[in-house]
């Protein structure tokens, strides 16, 4: 019986020994669980702070714009504080027609940056197909002219004509309005654009731009990379070559683009002369600027912020995609093309074309506005001078006088054979900013930096 005992006594132990390796294995079950959920929780507070700081990030865009934005100096550096006490550090730019802003934010150790493109959403007179600054004579509308929306004029208004013994085929369909003290041919602020130019142009007398000379196509590129070159320069290629965003290339001099280019957004290609782009370059939210002239052309598709001092064509195939926008701040004539921007051949530019400046009666030949057969337009043109106007626009022309010439008469405020239709352009078109005082701003890109 002893013997039994024993072994009673033995297995009891053994129970007891069991019971607590089963005890710790739970236990650690329990802690590994415990430690997952302490882990889990974590990640999500890390997720929650890190949207914490995007949506500070871009509470600080927007209350930087409709708080600071009438400081348009070439940059603007700004800390703004939020809504909770937060902070955000905002750089604002022009970008051609509309605003770039940056804006940084941290979270709870999390920190989150944005870039974004705003325009201008306030339409007014551009919800008309037509607005005619010109009160010195009707406008006259004569062989297959098709207008769709509403046209605004003074006082002598709107008629339509035979022209050389043909009747009048087209099509009017709008309401016909009159300017008055509520409603009034608009201005363009070029404060918008000036900064910019006068910055541009600085650059070539910078010297500190030297360090940035370039031997392209000899090294690899970084996004922010800045090129230098002091002399007539071109970049001809066969081969697909792509830039990192936010490059920036200054010639001091002629510049050639010819070849399959692609250039990422917030490109900036600077040139104090005469810029030629053609070949199968692309890009997106890029700016092209030229003191002198500027030409785009080949086969070119890209959403482009064109500036010039001088002249600019928009010719053969190529494609300015929304929401880009054609500019000119010539005022002097200096020989050359007559008109100060030519969109020609099977050329289409989706944004806004500009000019600024009215002529006088001595110069009105030497600036004019052209869209030639077969080019469209699918936005708007606002021009201060005179109009001449036989290709399409898919949108508004705005514009103090139209030109129209068949030899050998020169017709004032004659439209003949043109299509403008209103009602096809999107929906969600914004203009550039300089035509309002509005703060009814529209986001047209969004970039996330970093995480």
């Amino acid at each position: 019986m002893k013997w039994i005992n024993e072994i009673v006594q033995n297995e009891e132990g053994s129970a007891l020994a069991t019971v607590l390796v089963i005890a710790i294995i739970i236990s650690l079950f329990i802690g590994a669980i415990l430690s997952g959920i302490v882990l889990q929780s974590r990640f999500i507070q890390r997720g929650i702070n890190s949207t914490k700081a995007l949506y500070a990030a871009e509470e600080g865009a927007y209350r930087f714009l409709y708080f600071s934005a009438e400081n348009i100096s070439y940059t603007t550096h700004k800390v703004i504080r939020l809504a909770n006490g937060n902070e955000a550090e905002v750089t604002f730019n022009p970008f051609g027609g509309f605003y770039e802003v940056e804006s940084k934010a941290h979270v709870s150790g999390q920190k989150r940056t944005v870039r974004m493109l705003f325009g201008d959403r306030n339409l007014q007179l551009f919800s008309n197909v037509i607005a005619l600054g010109d009160s010195n004579s009707s406008l006259t509308l004569t062989g297959n002219t098709e207008i769709k929306g509403d046209i605004s004029t003074y006082g002598l208004g709107v008629q339509t004509q035979s022209f050389k013994g043909v009747p009048f085929r087209g099509k009017v369909e709008g309401m016909r309005k009159q300017f008055n003290e509520d409603s009034q041919f608009p201005g363009f602020n070029v404060s918008y654009i000036e900064p910019q130019e006068e910055y541009f142009e600085s650059l070539f007398n910078n010297s500190r731009l030297q360090q940035f000379t370039s031997n392209y196509p000899s090294f690899p590129f970084q996004k922010k990379d800045t090129l230098y070159y002091d002399e007539n320069t071109e970049w001809i290629t066969n081969q697909a070559v792509r830039f990192p965003m936010d490059l920036v290339v200054i010639v001091d001099g002629n510049f050639t683009i010819n070849g399959e280019y692609n250039f990422s957004p917030f490109t900036k290609i600077i040139v104090r002369d005469t810029l030629l782009v053609g070949g199968a370059v692309s890009g997106k939210n890029v700016l092209l600027y030229a003191g002198k002239s500027l030409q785009i052309g080949g086969g070119a598709t890209l959403s482009v912020q064109s500036l010039s001092k001088g002249t600019i064509t928009i010719r053969d195939d190529a494609y300015l995609q929304y929401p880009s926008m054609v500019y000119s701040s010539k005022e002097l004539y200096d020989g050359g093309a007559k008109e100060v921007i030519t969109v020609r051949d099977r050329a289409m530019v989706d944004g806004t074309v500009v000019y600024p400046f009215k002529s006088s009666s001595f110069t009105q030949d030497l600036f004019r506005v052209k869209v030639d057969t077969n080019a469209t337009v699918r936005g708007s043109i606002y021009n201060a001078g005179q109009t001449e106007l036989l290709g399409t626009v898919l949108g508004s022309v705005i514009t103090n006088q139209f030109y129209f010439y068949e030899s050998p008469t020169s017709y004032i405020n004659w439209l003949k054979d043109v299509t403008i239709d209103v009602t096809v352009r999107p929906l969600n078109y914004v203009l550039p900013f300089g035509f309002t005082d509005s703060t009814n701003y529209a986001i047209l890109d969004w970039y996330e930096l970093d995480k």
